[in-house]
């Protein structure tokens, strides 16, 4: 079962960005328990949807692109790996954390090889996940200065070479 809120267009709180989380996890406990279990709102996150198994969480994020989500490894249908792989393809910049009971070194192997933001171990702890989410914030903010700082540089470069080329005609 997925749940979507009406509004999913880009939304700021006080001219911050609030960045949008899609949460994936087969144990519905587990899902409504992610929805409650941090004040999302307070870190300027809005959870866009919940989905119960891959394929669920692959459409959501087709359709709402959020920055962050948070997705369980074992799940029915497709799993969290896979979920994963298929994301990174047309969401590169998003930032997956596996959050899961297994620890097993070959799906921390795997989540690595895919390019999973962090892999954490059931019983998440409150300050574990909320440290991780904070570093993803960080990390999405200082990728979107890096972009801005290189859309001004060739704007500059742009504006240069039109200027010489206009100096020597």
């Amino acid at each position: 079962m997925e749940s979507v809120p009406a509004n999913t267009r880009k939304l700021r709180i006080g001219g911050l960005k609030v960045y949008k989380l899609l949460i994936v996890e087969d144990e519905i406990w587990e899902r409504e328990g992610l929805i409650d279990f941090i004040d999302w709102h307070q870190l300027n996150i809005e959870i866009v949807g919940t989905a119960s198994n891959g394929i669920q969480g692959l459409k959501m994020a087709k359709m709402y692109l959020p920055d962050i989500i948070i997705t369980d490894i074992r799940m029915p249908i497709m799993d969290g790996l896979e979920l994963s792989r298929r994301v990174k393809l047309f969401l590169p910049q998003c930032k997956i954390i596996i959050i899961t009971g297994y620890d097993d070194f070959e799906y921390a192997r795997d989540a690595i090889y895919v390019g999973v933001y962090n892999y954490l171990l059931k019983p998440v702890q409150k300050n574990q996940l909320l440290g991780t989410i904070n570093r993803v914030i960080k990390d999405i903010l200082q990728e979107k200065k890096q972009v801005e700082h290189i859309r001004i540089l060739k704007q500059q470069v742009t504006e240069r070479m039109y200027a010489e080329r206009e100096r020597f005609l």
